[in-house]
């Protein structure tokens, strides 16, 4: 048989709340993006 596996990473708080979720075809900047926009909020 066989098993699928996610290829997203999940970002959490320090809460254990999750804060971003990106997906495989994402590009590197979108990521970078949105990994800086969360630092800056805080």
């Amino acid at each position: 048989y066989t098993v699928d596996h996610s290829g997203a990473i999940y970002v959490f708080d320090t809460q254990g709340h999750l804060r971003l979720l990106m997906r495989p075809g994402m590009t590197i900047d979108a990521m970078a993006a949105d990994v800086a926009l969360l630092l800056k909020k805080g």
